[in-house]
């Protein structure tokens, strides 16, 4: 298997001119006119292999650059190329679904509706994102969020720093419904990880610096940064982890691993060649970075091919989940009057929340389970980090349940990057098991804090095997108010 770049086919050209010219043959203009198509046609299939196809945009996509061509790595699991699909969907036709975070939500781009890289890959891709998130809430809500009439031909999972909060049982629910697709694990890193020794990240470097926060393209940002004597770190943070888990998913569900281009760790300062694919936050991906994202998988798929008729398998078990962060619609939840819904923040489209109102008063939300039998509860709400959070602890009590157990949210974010920079982001926590039908909680903030608690969403669902890495965050637990306590992964790297 091998792949070849613009640049590696103008060769290939050049070299059969070469060969044919220096053939011993007639020099007639029928043998000349025979040579110029045979290189006019080498020619054009090198132009129309290495374009994207047509979109609705105006503006040409980027291309991609010659440095970042995919090729399987040979040191993968397993040595070999993929097995090439009969019966092949046309690719037109073939069905795209994304999971991801603020990334493939398509922050901070202009027209994220047709720029972000599922509409790339197809303009009826099926977006599932959620800003500010891991894979925890899809993977807990795999059913809510993709129904029972969806089909889909190719899966790419956007989860790196968070990883390890629900990847495996995410990839495990859409594969056991879907089990002929294509699922893609995007292998990601951002900018904003260059740190000094002294731990300053490089977006803070350069505003200290005068070049501002939003410098990541400024040429003149980058010549002080190569010019600087300061002693550059990368902040990969437990990397070898997360790549772990990565591949521990992709095994259990037959799936690849796509490696987006980066420098190597041994040379940080190549950080500017790649400068072109993020956006100004040194954090989200611009429009090139998402043609970059479209390009691969799009290679990817191509070369492997999709079922033109896919079995489909059955959901494990249904959930039953609800969140409004952006839609501003909690549906049919009901809660008590010292509760409000608001629009929280309008970055990149508005984002709600339900407010608790100020001065630690309780608030009273009704949860319904529609199943048939118990199932366990979490609460989706906002953090900060680093701590201090600007958010209390928050205690959850059941109204109507003799259990003594209480549970204490914490306010503090997990995220793999919190001590680096500021992060505003939900967390998933489990609250336990309800029955079916209606049930009351009573949530009320222990101490003041900047932001009075705020939550976006309700999850219920089966606790099961792996179910545990559902939650982002292990809730506290009180007895009382007085406290207590299938492998075929194939790992596509870059070569450059």
């Amino acid at each position: 298997v091998f792949c070849l770049t613009k640049s590696n086919k103008k060769t290939r050209v050049s070299q059969t001119n070469l060969t044919l010219q220096g053939r011993k043959m007639n020099q007639t203009p029928l043998a000349w006119l025979i040579i110029t198509l045979a290189a006019a046609t080498l020619t054009s299939v090198t132009y129309y292999t290495t374009t994207a196809p047509k979109t609705n945009d105006a503006s040409p996509p980027p291309p991609s650059p010659p440095h970042r061509t995919l090729s399987l790595d040979p040191k993968t699991v397993i040595q070999k190329p993929p097995p090439m699909t009969p019966h092949r969907r046309p690719p037109g036709q073939i069905r795209y679904a994304a999971f991801g975070a603020s990334t493939t939500w398509g922050s901070g781009l202009p027209d994220r509706s047709t720029q972000a890289y599922p509409f790339l890959l197809s303009p009826s891709a099926k977006n599932y994102a959620i800003r500010a998130a891991g894979p925890n809430y899809p993977a807990a809500c795999a059913y809510s969020l993709v129904g029972d009439d969806t089909v889909l031909d190719v899966i790419i999972l956007e989860f790196f720093a968070q990883s390890k909060f629900g990847l495996v049982p995410l990839a495990r629910r859409l594969r056991e419904r879907f089990p002929e697709a294509i699922i893609v694990i995007l292998r990601e890193w951002y900018p904003r990880l260059v740190t000094t020794s002294d731990g300053v990240g490089l977006r803070e470097w350069a505003d200290a610096k005068g070049f501002g926060r939003f410098a990541v393209h400024d040429p003149e940002m980058h010549r002080a940064f190569l010019a600087s004597e300061e002693e550059w770190h990368w902040e990969l943070i437990n990397q070898s982890a997360v790549i772990d888990l990565q591949v521990r998913a992709a095994e259990e569900v037959g799936g690849y691993i796509l490696e987006m281009p980066r420098p190597k760790e041994e040379d940080i300062a190549s950080w500017i060649n790649y400068a072109d694919l993020f956006a100004e936050d040194y954090m989200h991906k611009s429009v090139k970075g998402h043609w970059e994202v479209h390009f691969r998988v799009r290679e990817l798929v191509d070369r492997i091919g999709v079922p033109a008729e896919p079995r489909l398998g059955q959901w494990g078990f249904r959930d039953s989940c609800h969140m409004w962060f952006e839609s501003g619609n909690p549906g049919g939840l009901q809660y008590s009057k010292t509760i409000e819904l608001k629009e929280i923040s309008n970055r990149n489209g508005a984002k709600y929340a339900l407010e608790w109102s100020p001065g630690r008063r309780p608030g009273i939300i009704h949860v319904w389970n529609p199943a048939g039998e118990p199932m366990t509860l979490y609460l989706v709400y906002m953090t900060t980090g680093p701590p201090p959070s600007n958010y209390a602890p928050t205690e959850v009590e059941f109204v109507d349940d003799v259990r003594k157990e209480r549970v204490i949210l914490d306010p503090n974010a997990r995220s793999e990057y919190d001590h680096y920079f500021f992060v505003h982001i939900q967390n998933v926590a489990e609250v336990g098991e309800i029955p079916p039908g209606e049930t009351r909680l009573r949530l009320v903030q222990l101490e003041d804090s900047k932001w009075p608690f705020r939550l976006i969403g309700v999850v219920v669902t089966k606790k099961g095997e792996g179910s545990a890495e559902f939650s982002r965050v292990t809730a506290t637990k009180l007895e009382s108010r007085g406290g207590g306590k299938n492998a075929r992964n194939k790992n596509l790297t870059d070569k450059k």
